[in-house]
């Protein structure tokens, strides 16, 4: 008998073929630039000349955002969770199967795909799933991919391995049921993770792990959750989505949750993205019913309290993959 499906798991597989469906369902095209009036609670503008490289995914595939082209990386319809690695010059990715998915590595401009796990080789009853891979920054050596799978568990739990997909070992565990991890990314210096986790109860919050003592430390306590963490590139600050009676939106805090600020008011917003220099984050969101990127600039006063302005759509009716999210680098 196959191995049952993680509820975390499960959870981002129905997501990603939901918001695949509807992506098949409309256009086939590549994302476009914006041409739309204003819509809630944001102000849409001529959209701006974003400074290096963007990482999306529509349709199962790739895209990369520069300047103000898209370029289409990849033809396999079935990619998610792409992530630049600390150079830039190579992207990790989400490979999904029927049984399975898997970790794969391809160059940076495009070409052949590369697995790391071997998941979706795997007999039906020893199915397992991978998921969220993040390149460690460059002070860690030898560099490492980190990432969630429910390989042996019921749930999603970290992982590690190295950028050649060699030992695979489990980092971190999450128990109850709850769903696990969801999300993590890793901070400037390499020494902690960020994660979001059912760790002690039904709602996800952000978490830091640090990895030389394995320690959890909390950093929210939202009553109805917390997810999609992303450290600032400067390690000051820390972004993150805030679940608030079925509202969702970006908010920015120091790393041990102090100071948090509200950056969005739309409700529908995800998969928050610092810009290389800090100044400004992207994010994605679907006011109108289809999920578009936007950015948005931040500022940070002495005491570390951010102030966000110039809220701008980049893309109009690109139908994006909110869970797949954005990975920006120079």
């Amino acid at each position: 008998m196959r191995k049952p499906l993680s509820w975390a798991a499960l959870v981002l597989v129905v997501a990603g073929l939901f918001v695949a469906g509807l992506i098949v369902a409309g256009c086939e095209a590549g994302p476009v630039p914006v041409v739309a009036t204003p819509t809630p609670a944001f102000q849409a503008h001529t959209p701006p000349q974003l400074v290096g490289k963007v990482l999306l995914v529509k349709t199962g595939d790739l895209w990369l955002l520069q300047g103000s082209a898209f370029t289409r990386l990849t033809q396999a319809t079935n990619l998610r969770q792409g992530r630049w690695s600390s150079d830039g010059q190579t992207i990790a990715c989400v490979q999904m199967g029927g049984n399975g998915s898997d970790i794969v590595t391809m160059p940076a401009t495009g070409g052949e795909l590369k697995a790391l796990t071997q998941n979706r080789s795997l007999p039906r009853e020893s199915a397992a799933w991978a998921f969220r891979p993040t390149w460690s920054p460059a002070s860690v050596t030898p560099p490492q991919i980190a990432y969630l799978s429910d390989a042996g568990t019921k749930d999603l739990q970290l992982w590690m391995m190295t950028t050649a997909g060699k030992n695979p070992h489990q980092v971190a565990t999450v128990s109850g049921l709850h769903g696990g991890i969801i999300g993590l990314d890793w901070s400037p210096d390499g020494k902690t993770l960020l994660l979001a986790a059912y760790r002690e109860s039904a709602t996800s919050q952000i978490w830091q792990l640090d990895l030389a003592t394995l320690a959890w430390t909390p950093v929210t306590n939202e009553k109805d959750g917390a997810y999609d963490p992303a450290w600032s590139p400067d390690g000051q600050h820390i972004a993150y989505v805030v679940r608030h009676e079925g509202r969702h939106d970006i908010w920015v805090a120091r790393p041990d949750g102090s100071q948090a600020t509200p950056i969005t008011a739309a409700g529908t917003c995800r998969a928050p993205a610092w810009a290389p220099d800090g100044g400004m984050i992207a994010y994605l969101s679907n006011p109108t019913g289809d999920f578009d990127l936007w950015v948005a600039d931040v500022a940070f006063a002495a005491d570390g309290t951010t102030t966000p302005s110039n809220h701008q759509q980049v893309t109009q009716g690109a139908r994006l993959d909110p869970d797949s999210g954005l990975s920006w680098t120079r």
